[in-house]
């Protein structure tokens, strides 16, 4: 199991090639969001990059990766705990859990699945997110 941890990040932020390096730039990725460090993971993409969240449509570019991220609610604590990181050539499918802890104390954890294309530069230019919510009961 991978766990994001903020020593190591700006090492494999400049990484390509080898699987285990494309892998350790998405291990990066995460602990720059566990750190809140977000002038660091936007850096990571490239400057059109195409994002695919559930609840925010798609987020195109820098600038709107940026804003978004910065409007997100404050939290006391985030770590995102990786079970897999999965390459094939340019894609990369990672799954976990990211864990929080809200200024207020509460507590969530939910499962995620992402899915990365790197561009010949060894930058982002896709993610999409995935979500392990229930189904909503049907009436």
């Amino acid at each position: 199991m991978w766990h994001s941890d903020p020593a190591a990040a700006a090492a494999a932020a400049a990484v390509v090639g080898r699987d285990d390096d494309l892998k350790s730039l998405v291990v990066a990725y995460y602990r720059m969001v566990d750190t809140d460090d977000i002038d660091g993971f936007v850096a990571l993409f490239e400057p059109d990059l195409r994002y695919d969240r559930p609840g925010a449509g798609q987020i195109v570019g820098r600038a709107a990766l940026e804003r978004f991220y910065r409007a997100q609610e404050p939290v006391a604590s985030r770590v995102h705990v990786l079970s897999a990181c999965l390459r094939e050539g340019r894609h990369l499918a990672a799954h976990g859990v990211a864990e929080r802890v809200s200024l207020d104390g509460q507590q969530t954890t939910i499962g995620f699945a992402d899915f990365f294309t790197v561009s010949d530069a060894g930058l982002f230019a896709y993610r999409r997110t995935f979500f392990h919510v229930p189904f909503a009961a049907s009436s």
